[in-house]
């Protein structure tokens, strides 16, 4: 039998030392924390995307500020959640104010009242 070459344990040794590595780094990604410390509260709110599935997160919200926009113009990726933190106005107070809004069916340029 003919002498094996070093390439034949060499090259599946280093496709393992790739995957430690890779996992390494998205290990140390996911647990690092955000640079940014948040407000003290939080609240559980319920995601759900323009696909209709639901998401469970924990976010916090911030008040409104004085003088705030009185509407709110929908990005692309939102979900009412999202428009919540970003203006600090409640879930439920955009839904009163907004009456015929669809969590579901929101588009990008919407606007949304945040305020009467």
């Amino acid at each position: 039998m003919a002498h094996s070459s070093p390439a034949r344990w060499l090259a599946p040794l280093a496709l393992v030392a790739a995957a430690i590595a890779l996992g390494a780094v998205l290990k140390a990604g996911l647990s690092s924390s955000p640079t940014e410390t948040p407000p003290a509260s939080s609240t559980p709110v319920t995601r759900t995307p323009l696909g209709g599935a639901k998401e469970k997160t924990t976010t916090t919200r911030t008040q409104p500020h004085p003088g705030a926009a009185k509407t709110y113009t929908v990005q692309p990726g939102d979900f009412l959640s999202d428009v919540a933190d970003k203006t600090g106005v409640p879930i439920e107070r955009l839904r009163e104010l907004n009456p015929g809004l669809d969590a579901n069916s929101m588009h990008v340029g919407q606007k949304i009242r945040l305020a009467p």
